[in-house]
């Protein structure tokens, strides 16, 4: 799990010559196991495969989305702390309708294309919502009384 680093707070590191920077958070955000991102309660830091897609790019948006839920986090709007699966969570909630993630039949690449959604987070999220709506364990068995 990642956490914030916080230069005060860790073991053996020199504090920064500067005091601003002594209470500076920075959460790394990694996405399909790359770091892609580091986000401070007022900026993100793209890595620079990123910062060169155009705006519209799925994974783009999606990974800004991550950072805004990290940003939330390190100024406590949410409870903290960080994690990757609740800011995918957050990022999918701001994406996709729920509308489209309860429809039966769906062609899920012409959806996230038309969402401007990465496929697979698009697929995650309807994997998602099909198990919280199935039970947990199949219903009991009745036997009919003869």
């Amino acid at each position: 799990m990642l956490e914030t680093i916080r230069a005060s707070e860790r073991p053996g590191v020199i504090s920064p010559p500067h005091p601003a920077l002594a209470n500076m958070s920075l959460q790394p955000i990694t996405y399909h196991g790359r770091l892609v991102a580091c986000t401070t309660p007022t900026r993100a830091f793209l890595a620079d495969e990123l910062q060169h897609r155009p705006a519209d790019d799925p994974e783009l948006s999606f990974v800004l989305l991550m950072c805004c839920y990290a940003r939330d986090v390190l100024t406590g709007e949410l409870d903290g702390p960080y994690r990757e699966d609740q800011a995918r969570r957050y990022a999918q909630a701001a994406l996709i309708p729920d509308e489209i993630l309860e429809r039966d039949a769906l062609d899920v690449h012409h959806a996230a294309t038309g969402l401007g959604v990465p496929v697979d987070e698009l697929q995650a999220a309807r994997d998602e919502r099909g198990r919280a709506r199935s039970p947990a364990y199949p219903p009991p068995v009745r036997s009919s009384s003869l």
